[in-house]
């Protein structure tokens, strides 16, 4: 699935397909023209990652698909996103397990190149591997449950990176944008909501991750939070995991580093995450 939605009135829209997407079925190139709140949905037949986007004006991009399978041997379930623009991608990444190691089922990272000649290189403990992407072409990594160490993520030019966690029979899969660690907080305090989800017992993690010159004690979180060591990374960022509460949550950062975080919950046959920082 594939939605388009126009912020402004006269938006016009081109969809540049690539062009080893169903040529028979599909043009090169689609243009719309859009009025402010009007979307254009594309219920596709086939992965619509690589198929490139411009706009005259903003708008907003929705993907996904109703029937998702993570791995693709799994039970289906929905997943969607909406995407960010490429100017807000980055080139440096650090992915953790987003449960507790000794509950992690794993996940699936998507890497997709902005641009040609892009040198991408991948870490995970003492492998190393790089390859090199076209413009709209990706690769994928599994990173399987009993993996604790970061995957390390560094490209010459932009990149989206998205993660997402493999189905088992106790949850759903998620569809997750990682920040990255070029990624400038936007503020020194976040509030974010934990949803109930009444119809099934539910655990909720908070993972962040600290450059070096940040601490542990620099944050604050409902003022009682106790965090868990995950790891650090090659570039010495350190990864922290906390449980947290239904409801709505602060969290309160001094400093000036680029600390980001993600919320995942997860449940019978239920499970969200998202980024707050």
């Amino acid at each position: 699935m594939l939605a388009v939605v126009s912020i402004y009135d006269n938006t016009s829209i081109q969809i540049h397909w690539n062009t080893s997407i169903a040529p028979e079925l599909y043009p090169n190139n689609i243009t719309i023209l859009l009025n402010k709140f009007q979307t254009y949905t594309l219920a596709l037949e086939f992965d619509p990652t690589g198929v490139q986007l411009t706009s005259n004006k903003p708008i907003s991009v929705f993907s996904g698909h109703t029937k998702a399978s993570v791995p693709a041997t799994a039970i289906t379930d929905p997943i969607a996103e909406c995407l960010k623009p490429v100017e807000d991608w980055g080139r440096v990444f650090s992915l953790t397990q987003l449960v507790d190691p000794k509950f992690a089922g794993g996940y699936i990272v998507r890497i997709l190149s902005s641009s040609t000649n892009n040198i991408t290189t991948w870490k995970l403990g003492g492998n190393h591997n790089e390859t090199t992407l076209a413009a709209g072409e990706f690769l994928e990594v599994l990173v399987d449950g009993n993996v604790t160490h970061p995957l390390e993520i560094v490209a010459s030019n932009e990149v989206l990176v998205v993660q997402f966690t493999v189905m088992n029979d106790h949850t759903s899969p998620v569809m997750l944008q990682v920040p990255s660690q070029e990624h400038h907080r936007i503020s020194n305090e976040i509030l974010f909501p934990v949803f109930d989800m009444t119809d099934t017992n539910t655990t909720t993690y908070l993972t962040v991750w600290l450059p070096p010159e940040v601490d542990i004690l620099q944050l604050s979180l409902n003022e009682r939070a106790v965090w868990k060591f995950i790891d650090k990374d090659s570039s010495e960022w350190s990864i922290f995991q906390t449980i947290l509460e239904v409801g709505f949550n602060r969290l309160a950062i001094q400093g000036n580093g680029n600390v980001h975080a993600i919320v995942y919950s997860y449940g019978h046959r239920r499970a969200y995450a998202y980024t707050i920082a």
